[in-house]
């Protein structure tokens, strides 16, 4: 199988547009839209999370290692 996510920026949030090809030919596709919230690192921690879902990435229940995207580092100067 081969798959694809391609995001895209659409005026009220996100687009999600999964692809999936199969070894027989067959293919399908599923479209998400996220929409943009009031919080702004609410929306990109969902954006985050759905495409890391779409690779593969589960949240495990009762795992002690799951993703947690956070917004609590400092940034650095670029030159």
């Amino acid at each position: 199988m081969r798959s694809s996510t391609i995001i895209e920026r659409v005026e009220n949030g996100f687009m999600l547009t999964d692809r999936h090809e199969y070894e027989d030919g067959s293919s399908d596709e599923s479209i998400t839209v996220l929409e943009e919230g009031d919080n702004e690192d609410e929306t990109m921690v969902k954006l985050l999370l759905k495409v890391a879902e779409s690779v593969g990435y589960n949240e495990d229940k009762y795992g002690s290692e799951n993703i947690n995207i956070t917004f609590d580092r400092k940034g650095r100067k670029v030159e």
